[in-house]
């Protein structure tokens, strides 16, 4: 009789226990995410150096959070982000792998990547087409202490003169039927007049160097006045560099020492864009 009773309750505790197991939850196991991705600037020019792209590979995900580094995010797959300013932002991606059932997220991982973008440059503003507004002569750049035209439009033919920078670093100048010519030129007085040789209109080069001097090529190439160079005022030069003091999208001056570099004679020009 006890024999049978034993028998009996370790047969009750077996099928208990399957019981018990029959009603567990069955639990998947998650998966870890693989994840990596490129990061590529739309363009370099000022419309366009701001943008970025960015561009996921993945495996085993299930949710993204990206952090562009200037309080911006996105969730998308492949997001494409404008920054708002120029400068160094670290980006960073979040992604969640697929979760145990049961479990509202996966297994993370965190990957960055760095991305730089350049202000603006002087040459960043000096294509397109400018003309003159004022010019000045004194002992140092800027100066107007010997002359300063002072904006008068007494000049109208010089004042319409445009010198057009392009992309490609080749330089239009267009003068019109009229330009300003001066007695070196004519022999005979200053004048409104049809445009002398080299001087005329016509296409030249332009290159400009990390301190934003503007060189000039060409027999003719000049701002403004021709008869400024930088070892004299004959108008006699083939190339002539100028130094851009100021710039914006709509406003320069450059200022050119004639003086053969002692700095003791400076023509300046301010120009506005067309």
């Amino acid at each position: 009789m006890k024999k049978l009773k034993y028998l009996f309750l370790t047969s009750l505790l077996f099928v208990g226990c399957e019981k018990e197991n029959e009603n567990e939850p069955s639990i998947s196991s998650s998966s870890d995410p693989v994840v990596e991705f490129s990061s590529t600037q739309l363009g370099q020019d000022l419309n366009s150096r701001y943008t970025w792209t960015f561009n996921l590979t993945a495996v085993n995900t299930s949710l993204f959070i990206w952090d562009f580094g200037d309080g911006s995010t996105s969730s998308d797959q492949n997001p494409t982000h404008t920054y708002s300013k120029a400068g160094d932002y670290t980006v960073t991606l979040t992604a969640y792998g697929i979760p145990a059932s049961g479990r509202l997220l996966g297994p993370d991982v965190q990957i960055s990547q760095d991305v730089s973008i350049e202000g603006p440059k002087a040459a960043d503003y000096l294509v397109g087409s400018w003309s003159p507004r004022n010019f000045k002569v004194g002992p140092y750049s800027g100066a107007g202490d010997w002359f300063d035209y002072g904006y008068s439009g007494a000049r109208p033919c010089l004042e319409d003169d445009t010198y057009t920078f392009n992309s490609d670093g080749s330089l239009t100048i267009n003068h019109g039927t009229e330009t300003w010519l001066e007695s070196w030129q004519t022999g005979d007085g200053d004048y409104c007049g049809t445009p002398k040789s080299p001087y005329i209109n016509g296409s030249y080069s332009w290159s400009i160097d990390s301190a934003d001097r503007l060189t000039l090529n060409g027999n003719g190439a000049y701002l403004v006045l021709p008869k400024a160079h930088n070892n004299g005022e004959d108008g006699i030069a083939s190339s002539r560099t100028y130094n851009i003091t100021d710039i914006t999208p709509t406003s320069m001056t450059v200022s050119i020492d004639v003086s053969g570099g002692s700095g003791s004679v400076w023509w300046t020009y301010d120009l506005t864009k067309n």
